[in-house]
């Protein structure tokens, strides 16, 4: 029965940032384990494991992140690299870039003398912003290469297909890297201003025990830091 409402629960369109959350020991990630591969027809699970990144600079964890990712999506997801697509997040990457060069045309003749100079100056920043290491619009070929094997799942057999990202025991890492990750995992879940995941995963379920997040946050910042509007922001 609990299997059929997390499916239910699953498959609703709002579900995607998810908590799931018990007692350490009660079998959560046996159940998310046995869950993902009774329904590989629907679902693709990606896990990450943050005690590995727990002795990491930031920078190091985006990278660790994508290694992970990576390795665990060319085992699961079958991909054609000869026909390798541009996504959406990274058109509208340097749609951005775009918009920018086109304000020019709005400013007067001294811009327009400049335009080439100014062109270059603005698509020499996006690009080694882009490539970044640890940047949060770090957008190089690896990052782009995952998100073109995350979109090929949609195929024309299976276009419901989702692939989740199952951040796993959140809660037995130092407490100093929890909001660590949490904050990196943030900042990819709305790429450039896309709306869209980074990595273009459809959920993203956080296990642990909620409670202990909780006590670990008030420890942190105080008991009168309000520790749901913080996690209502996940």
């Amino acid at each position: 029965k609990e299997t059929e409402r997390f499916a239910d629960f699953l498959k609703q369109k709002d579900n995607e940032n998810i908590i799931f959350s018990g007692a350490f020991g009660i079998g959560k990630s046996y159940f998310l384990n046995n869950f993902f591969n009774q329904h590989k027809d629907k679902y693709t699970g990606i896990y990450l494991t943050p005690i590995n990144y727990s002795v990491a600079n930031n920078e190091d964890i985006f990278e660790y992140i994508k290694v992970d990712i990576l390795m665990q999506l060319l085992e699961k997801v079958p991909y054609d690299f000869e026909k390798q697509k541009i996504s959406l997040s990274n058109a509208a990457f340097f749609y951005i870039i775009d918009r920018c060069i086109a304000l020019k045309e709005n400013i007067e003749t001294y811009a327009k003398d400049n335009s080439k100079n100014e062109e270059s100056h603005i698509k020499k920043f996006f690009d080694s912003i882009s490539i970044e290491k640890g940047s949060i619009y770090e957008d190089n070929t690896i990052t782009q290469i995952i998100r073109s094997i995350v979109s090929s799942t949609k195929t024309d057999n299976n276009p419901n297909k989702q692939i989740v990202l199952i951040i796993d025991d959140l809660d037995r890492i130092d407490p100093e890297h929890i909001f660590r990750i949490l904050n990196i995992l943030s900042a990819h879940n709305d790429f450039c201003g896309t709306k869209e995941h980074k990595f273009g995963f459809d959920k993203i379920i956080l296990v642990c025990d909620i409670d202990n997040i909780r006590n670990i946050y008030s420890a942190k910042y105080g008991i009168n830091v309000d520790f749901n509007g913080y996690i209502d922001k996940f």
